[in-house]
């Protein structure tokens, strides 16, 4: 049977269900419409980190032939090519991927050979300076990427977490805390720039400072130590992990409640 009304034109049912089958693909690609829109984002943030290190490449070639003109208008020829290409290949690599790195490089080189070939006795050494440079630089944008890409896995790994942490730096000032942390003991505060010390009973406070600071300068964690907080009736074990983070080393505080009973 018909799902449509009866209308007493047969030429206006036939309109509305030549309708119905142009609409009907037009309700299933709107679907489709929507999960090629991350795609379509993602496709346009890399063009535009492509085109931005395309124009920060051309404005830093154009300060080095700047410079190299200045000087050498001011006090003769001074070959500073080789020498300033250097220093964009270590800002290139600092900001930028491992790929663009390796694209600036053969262009640098190109750019340090013109510029000094009429005026240097031995360009080609002096712009293969610029090569080991390169090569050198390629380096550390891969070391640097990796770090990133470590310090994203931590930071989900954190995100993910079902129990409290914190991070502390060597002082023992809170620099990040889970959500959950406050809540565990006893406060109803935000931590962060607060002191680790000032939320748990210590036995001994002078040599838990002590054992705590000299953990950084080992480079080895505290050993697993049951905390109770200061304000909150319950007892934690806390295992403690050095991390490696963007602003520096930090330590790693994870509380794991027990019994009272619990060795």
């Amino acid at each position: 049977m018909s799902t449509f009304p009866y209308y007493p034109n047969r030429g206006v049912r036939r309109k509305i269900m030549s309708a119905e089958v142009w609409i009907r693909p037009l309700r299933v690609s709107k679907g489709c419409l929507s999960s090629h829109k991350g795609k379509l984002l993602n496709y346009g943030m890399r063009r535009f980190y492509s085109l931005r290190f395309l124009i920060i490449l051309f404005l830093l070639i154009a300060l080095v032939v700047g410079v190299e003109l200045f000087t050498s208008r001011l006090f003769g020829d001074q070959t500073l090519t080789p020498l300033l290409s250097l220093v964009v290949l270590a800002v290139l690599a600092y900001f930028f991927s491992f790929r663009q790195v390796l694209l600036a490089i053969p262009i640098l080189v190109c750019l340090s050979y013109l510029m000094i070939m009429d005026s240097s006795r031995y360009p080609l050494v002096r712009s293969s300076t610029v090569l080991v440079g390169g090569i050198v630089a390629l380096w550390a944008a891969r070391q640097r990427s990796r770090l990133s890409a470590q310090i994203e896995e931590v930071e989900a790994v954190l995100q993910s977490l079902p129990v409290p942490w914190m991070l502390s730096d060597s002082s023992g000032v809170i620099t990040r805390h889970s959500a959950m942390l406050p809540r565990s003991v006893g406060e109803g505060r935000d931590l962060v720039g607060t002191s680790f010390f000032s939320y748990f009973n210590l036995t001994s406070k002078k040599d838990f400072i002590r054992d705590y600071m000299d953990s950084f300068e080992r480079g080895s964690p505290l050993p697993t130590t049951s905390l109770n907080p200061a304000n909150y009736d319950r007892i934690y074990r806390v295992n403690f992990v050095f991390l490696s983070q963007r602003e520096g080393r930090r330590l790693l505080s994870v509380l794991q409640e027990q019994s009272s009973n619990t060795p």
